[in-house]
């Protein structure tokens, strides 16, 4: 009895353990079409890297684009089809942490930039903005993805506007600092445990423990001033 209550004891304070995991990440490499992910979390199946209808593959040893927005914003971009797509489903239930992403432009490419998320088929929500989109590069290794929890299926969307010319180019760049690894996206999240129950204390673990050990004593004691029903005067 007290083994059983102990360890439904350590099965309860484990339980409330999470650990940080990479879902889906993307290396950036030269396509005219999608890029499929360069490593996925088990049970994970990528979304691939795409463009949207508005934009043109550029040659080049990276994810690189042309043909976006001169002028307008991010609605206009979007109707334009002036945008990236990635993303993921999930056999298990993660709750998001963070996006990594590294990105650079020509000067006559896109200035400005937003990223939206979609959770299990819902709405898209602004999870980021960039207003003066570094010409030199820029790399972002925590983009807080953490109010959305539960997520079995996620869509991320990239678009861009603002550019000089429709001939300004847009790339996604490989970098060791968002992944571990030469990846130039990288979503992040814990698996979804179950319902949130509150961490018992020490006291309340030393207590089960010691009610199973009393409970044991009770059932195995000799029993006294007692006789079967049957025995002999």
């Amino acid at each position: 009895m007290s083994r059983t209550l102990l360890s439904v004891a350590v099965a309860w304070f484990g339980a409330s353990v999470a650990s940080g995991d990479l879902i889906v990440a993307f290396q950036s490499k030269t396509s005219s079409g999608t890029v499929p992910a360069g490593l996925t979390g088990a049970g994970v199946i990528d979304t691939p890297l795409e463009r949207g209808g508005g934009l043109k593959a550029d040659s080049g040893g990276t994810f690189s684009s042309t043909g976006w927005t001169v002028e307008g914003d991010v609605a206009t971009a979007i109707a334009a089809g002036d945008f990236l797509t990635w993303g993921f489903t999930s056999d298990a239930a993660y709750d998001l942490t963070d996006l990594g992403i590294r990105y650079d432009r020509t000067f006559s490419g896109p200035g400005s930039l937003a990223i939206d998320l979609s959770v299990n088929g819902g709405n898209f929500e602004r999870v980021f903005s960039d207003d003066d989109v570094d010409a030199t590069g820029e790399t972002l290794s925590g983009i807080d993805l953490s109010r959305f929890s539960g997520v079995t299926s996620a869509t991320f969307r990239l678009a861009g506007w603002d550019a000089l010319l429709s001939t300004g180019l847009f790339e996604i760049e490989n970098d060791f600092t968002i992944g571990g690894a030469s990846y130039g996206i990288v979503v992040n999240g814990d698996v979804a445990g179950p319902a949130a129950v509150p961490e018992p204390g020490a006291a309340l673990l030393l207590g089960l423990a010691g009610a199973g050990g009393w409970l044991l004593r009770r059932r195995t004691a000799s029993p006294r001033g007692r006789r079967p029903l049957n025995a002999d005067h």
